[in-house]
């Protein structure tokens, strides 16, 4: 699904580099039981994203998906563990128009402005268990940086990692720190 006209729909801001890239494709990408999208972004070069859409009703974890993937990139970096490279992906509200699949079209209309993005890694596999003993250390890294974020949605069912030959590399946080959201420690935001 490409977007129409030759405005700028929608933008991406690289996290690690601060390149801004501007969108100009979009295509479904199925990943477990969710629906996410693979968008190509470009500005001297094509590079292509993994995007979730922050309104996602399968996840139901609205714009907080977005600072948990963040969020579980930054601290499992800081802990010497390997992810794909991030973004911000900015959707203007009128990149949808241009999109023929309805479905796909009604999706990307309700998650407008930021939404994340992991770097697409084309030539990797997703982990197989059980761990290799040369292995064993990183994966008992993984499994403490888990319990620290209480990320549950790492295990046998669903790994989100890939397995390189230079070692794992985490995917997807949305379900990580389940307190973040301040209405659950201390109550509802007041009424406007």
């Amino acid at each position: 699904c490409t977007s129409s006209g030759n405005s700028t729909k929608g933008s991406m801001l690289h996290l690690q580099n601060r390149d801004r890239y501007e969108l100009y494709n979009c295509s479904p990408f199925l990943s477990g039981c969710w629906s996410i999208w693979l968008v190509m972004c470009c500005k001297s070069r094509v590079s292509d994203y993994i995007v979730k859409l922050w309104n996602t009703p399968e996840l139901g974890l609205g714009v907080h998906s977005l600072a948990r993937e963040i969020y579980g990139v930054l601290l499992a970096n800081f802990f010497g563990l390997s992810t794909p490279d991030i973004a911000f992906v900015n959707i203007e509200a009128d990149f949808s128009f241009g999109i023929p699949d309805p479905v796909i079209r009604e999706r990307i209309c309700q998650s407008p402005g930021l939404n994340f993005g992991s770097k697409y890694l084309s030539d990797v596999i997703i982990f197989n268990p059980p761990v290799t003993p040369a292995k064993l250390h990183e994966a008992a890294m993984i499994f403490c940086f888990d319990m620290l974020a209480w990320n549950v949605d790492r295990n046998l069912r669903k790994p989100n990692m890939f397995d390189t030959s230079k070692g794992f590399i985490l995917f997807d946080h949305e379900q990580a720190f389940p307190y973040s959201k301040p209405q659950m420690m201390i109550g509802s935001f007041p009424a406007p």
